[in-house]
């Protein structure tokens, strides 16, 4: 499978996932997908491997999510098929990786 998007998952926090299911179909016009996995409850956003739409969920779990100001949690993928090529152009921008 290519990847068409530079953007591979993405994770929105909610407390309350009912609320935030009626949310996100009503102002989308879309189904979600509730997908409880591994402690987490989870709702996925529709995507295909064709490239139409990115893959990601809301998340619910108190002890590791909360909604915040400070956003969601965004997983990116490496164009270039070698993530240390991307970390290099950070650093000379002027970026620096934090772990």
């Amino acid at each position: 499978m290519a990847m068409n998007n530079i953007a591979v998952w993405f994770e929105i926090p909610v407390s309350d996932m009912n609320r935030a299911i009626r949310f996100y179909e009503e102002v989308f016009v879309f189904k979600l997908t509730p997908m409880p996995l591994e402690g987490l409850d989870k709702a996925w956003f529709t995507w295909n491997q064709e490239g139409q739409g990115a893959p990601g969920s809301l998340v619910c779990n108190p002890k590791f999510y909360k909604p915040s100001a400070d956003g969601v949690l965004i997983y990116l993928s490496s164009p270039a098929g070698d993530l240390n090529i991307e970390l290099d152009l950070m650093e000379s921008a002027g970026r620096r990786v934090l772990n």
